[in-house]
């Protein structure tokens, strides 16, 4: 059960504040209606109240965040299109011009019939891969480039399923890949301008399990010049999350999964609880105790960098005193984390992980991980495997049985790594 699974995450905050949501009204030509934020500070308890909601938040950079968003139930807000009656609102922030502390905020767009929308840069240039229902339980997967001149297209693959979602993106030079599956790590390169995706490699961890779904794609160089990731399991309604390692080169491996965790829930524990002991009825499923849900990590506002900052040009690392580069010290290369989490598809958080949890909950955080794929990595921790190198084989997967041959036109490969 949950009671099992530790929970990570302090200082709890909502994920867009007072302007932003100013923006969000004045989008929608609203006069401060009550929103989920309410909940979260115990001043609203009827949900029918609401004019809108706002969740599953993605951090884009300073002053940008992508966020899920749905009319209420007061009318306020004319319902949006589609089957699940969803978009997703770029909003932005900047200085008002005046020298003052006060920002002006915008809504720069909205994506009708969307969901979930992970940013990633390709050539410098603003992308999101967000997911579009085509009726009930049935999920497409598309790409947006918000930036003008807007466009998108529908992501398509050969053996895509049904309904398709928890596609994470990244770039490597230039050329857009989304991690498709955790187990075995599917990797397609996307075609931006047709939409086709193509299998580009496929690797295997030992011991990864078969239900490893994607949350957020993560950080490059944190660990060293690897990615660190965020996953997760949905069991019975209940999400928990895990951390991973993707190496930054091809044909970019998982290299390990940490255990499973769980972030706060703000809603049941200061809200939900106290009114159930009160007596009063509330939905069951108002709950962040069930559905959370992150698509953002990373480093705390208090750190140099962001998640997704246009590439920069790469410096030397600067040495230590025990004669380290930073790069190659990964205990040393970052501070704390910053997670955006979905809350009971109500409302957006953002909450901070604290580095000596992450390091101790790992066991990742070892100088001398030199994170370039096919190196020497680091010696194990007591009580947990040690990271060899990996062996390369052109063999299936043992897990997963490959695609035929020829039906895909991109190499394939599959990649033993160490495990948990």
């Amino acid at each position: 059960g949950n009671a099992m699974v530790p929970t990570f995450g302090i200082d709890l905050a909502e994920a867009l504040d007072a302007s932003a949501k100013g923006a969000i009204n004045a989008y929608f030509n609203l006069n401060l209606p009550p929103d989920a934020g309410n909940f979260f500070r115990g001043g609203l308890l009827n949900v029918s109240e609401l004019s809108w909601t706002a969740w599953n938040p993605a951090h884009v950079d300073r002053g940008s965040t992508l966020v899920n968003f749905r009319s209420g139930e007061n009318g306020h807000v004319p319902r949006r299109p589609g089957p699940a009656a969803t978009s997703v609102l770029w909003v932005t922030s900047e200085a008002d011009g005046t020298g003052s502390p006060r920002v002006h905020a915008s809504v720069r767009r909205e994506i009708l019939n969307a969901e979930d929308a992970r940013p990633v840069w390709i050539n410098g240039i603003l992308h999101v891969v967000f997911i579009r229902y085509r009726r009930r339980q049935a999920k497409q997967v598309w790409l947006a480039r918000l930036e003008d001149p807007y466009r998108e297209v529908l992501l398509s693959y050969a053996n895509s399923t049904s309904s398709e979602g928890n596609w994470l993106p990244f770039e490597y030079a230039g050329q857009l890949y989304v991690s498709y599956k955790l187990c075995p790590h599917r990797v397609l390169a996307v075609n931006v301008t047709t939409g086709i995706c193509t299998l580009a490699y496929e690797t295997n961890r030992i011991g990864c399990n078969l239900r490893e779904r994607g949350s957020a794609s993560g950080m490059g160089q944190l660990l060293g010049e690897n990615a660190l990731g965020l996953g997760h399991f949905k069991r019975y309604a209940h999400y928990r999350h895990f951390f991973f390692e993707r190496a930054s080169e091809p044909p970019f491996p998982i290299l390990r999964a940490s255990d499973e965790f769980r972030f706060p829930t703000p809603f049941e524990d200061n809200v939900l609880q106290p009114l159930r002991k009160s007596g009063q009825a509330l939905p069951s499923t108002i709950s962040d105790k069930h559905i959370q849900f992150a698509l953002s990590l990373r480093r705390s506002p208090l750190q140099s960098g962001t998640v997704l900052a246009p590439p920069t040009a790469v410096h030397a690392a600067p040495v230590t005193e025990d004669g380290n580069t930073r790069s190659g010290c990964a205990g040393r290369d970052f501070g704390d984390l910053v997670a955006d989490v979905g809350a009971a598809d109500l409302m957006g958080f953002t909450t901070r992980i604290e580095r000596g949890t992450f390091c101790s909950f790992t066991g990742w955080c070892e100088c001398g991980l030199n994170a370039t794929y096919g190196s020497a990595l680091s010696p194990a921790l007591p009580g947990r495997p040690s990271l060899s190198r990996p062996a390369v084989s052109h063999e299936p997967s043992p897990l997963h049985s490959v695609v035929a041959a020829g039906r895909e036109p991109s190499p394939l490969h599959s990649v033993l790594a160490g495990g948990r």
